[in-house]
């Protein structure tokens, strides 16, 4: 099975081998926003049959982000990645390494990606992951998991920033994030988050029963 860590969005991270480092880079940082990331260099055994197990994290993923470099469509992988996530209709997120978005996602506007990557890039693909109607709720899912275990103030505070990003949290959800307040001493005197919350059940609430 592929090595996704349990509770975490699941993003397929499409690169040739001579981005590998910068592939490395962005699966930490999106990490620490509760993504996590299928590098094929580094998540697959050398014993487990390769073309198999690239199979499998693609039937599982939630999401694909194709690092875009010049020498991208020379491999035999990588336009067959992203043509499995056009197919299945899963969102694709072209990050420029030095080529724009062609073919398939020729039409989707692509981040100017520069090694190495900083963090603001994997801030931006957390965006993009809570307000697109297909990955929001599995995003948000993560999220609230997050937040239900926040070891932290800070880690209650980065959930509920990403939250306040997602553009739909269901009736569960909701409730999740509410009794995260009194299940869990981080979240619950965390400044400013019990307010935080309030408003965030309100709008969502509100946009249910418009």
């Amino acid at each position: 099975m592929p090595t996704w860590k349990p509770n975490y969005f699941r993003l397929f991270l499409s690169h040739v081998a001579t981005h590998k480092e910068v592939a490395h880079v962005l699966k930490q940082d999106l990490e620490y926003l509760h993504i996590s990331c299928f590098v094929a260099h580094e998540d697959i055994e050398p014993t487990r049959e390769w073309q198999d197990e690239i199979e499998e994290s693609l039937r599982t993923m939630d999401a694909l982000a194709a690092l875009l470099s010049p020498d991208f469509h020379k491999s035999k992988w990588t336009d067959q990645e992203v043509g499995f996530a056009f197919g299945t209709e899963r969102l694709i997120i072209p990050l420029r390494l030095g080529l724009d978005p062609y073919g398939f996602i020729a039409k989707y506007q692509g981040f100017q990606l520069t090694p190495p990557p900083n963090f603001t890039i994997a801030q931006a693909i957390a965006k993009i992951l809570a307000r697109d109607g297909r990955t929001s709720i599995p995003f948000a899912r993560a999220v609230v998991k997050g937040l239900e275990g926040a070891g932290s103030f800070n880690t209650s505070k980065r959930c509920l920033s990403l939250l306040e990003d997602c553009a739909v949290l269901d009736e569960e959800l909701l409730q999740r994030v509410e009794a995260s307040i009194q299940n869990n001493y981080e979240v619950r005197e965390a400044s400013g988050v019990l307010h935080r919350v309030q408003s965030l059940a309100q709008r969502h609430r509100d946009v249910g029963s418009a």
